[in-house]
């Protein structure tokens, strides 16, 4: 029974089969910390299956070796290693803030805290930071729309925006998208805030370093 059999296979694969996963690097107290890639395994189930079926038809005792393929990670720990330098940073000031404003401004900042964005890759802040929901650690707080200070879910989230467009100026990567606020912002100076909004308004940058 060739398909019942390419069946037990696929379970055995199942098993045995693992995805490549890439090195990560996330810093801690000041240090950046590297975790080693992983190979990911593969069975070749055809070449499996071709070897069984001519094993049953031999009629003879068949030792069948498991072809497996090792598959390697895009992103080793060498390629981290070459990332350990600090490359762009500003900070903007919380000073005067609300709860509701500064619990919005610590779940934004968690979101995008340690992660690693791969050459190439375009980063988006919105996709990042999620849905302006209280499920997903946000709050009622100000923020402007139209000109005008009003309260919304997530209010505040555009200053984590724009202290991250400044480092990213400094780090002078590509910046793909990015819209300023409707009036000045306290704080930051004219035309260096990026302003957020739903999923039509967004600050995206691009990855042109060549390294993680």
């Amino acid at each position: 029974d060739k398909a019942g059999l390419g069946q037990i296979l696929a379970t055995l694969a199942g098993e045995i089969n693992r995805e490549p996963v890439n090195a990560a690097m996330e810093r801690i107290d000041g240090e950046f910390v590297i975790t080693p890639e992983e190979t990911g395994l593969e069975i070749n189930q055809p070449q499996l299956l071709e070897e069984f079926m001519n094993a049953i038809e031999s009629r003879q005792n068949a030792d069948i070796n498991i072809p497996v393929e090792v598959t390697e990670p895009e992103f080793t720990e060498k390629a981290f290693k070459d990332s350990t330098q600090l490359i762009g940073s500003f900070y903007t000031s919380i000073a005067g803030s609300e709860a509701g404003r500064n619990k919005n401004l610590d779940t934004a900042s968690g979101k995008i805290n340690d992660y690693v964005v791969y050459p190439d890759e375009i980063f988006s802040t919105n996709w990042c930071f999620g849905e302006m929901t209280p499920d997903n650690g946000y709050r009622m707080a100000p923020f402007i729309v139209g000109g005008e200070l009003t309260n919304g879910m997530g209010g505040g989230v555009c200053q984590v925006s724009s202290t991250l467009y400044m480092a990213l100026l400094y780090a002078e990567v590509e910046i793909v998208e990015r819209q300023n606020h409707s009036q000045k912002v306290g704080y930051a100076d004219y035309g260096f805030d990026s302003t957020l909004a739903g999923d039509y308004i967004d600050l995206k940058f691009k990855n042109d370093t060549g390294h993680p």
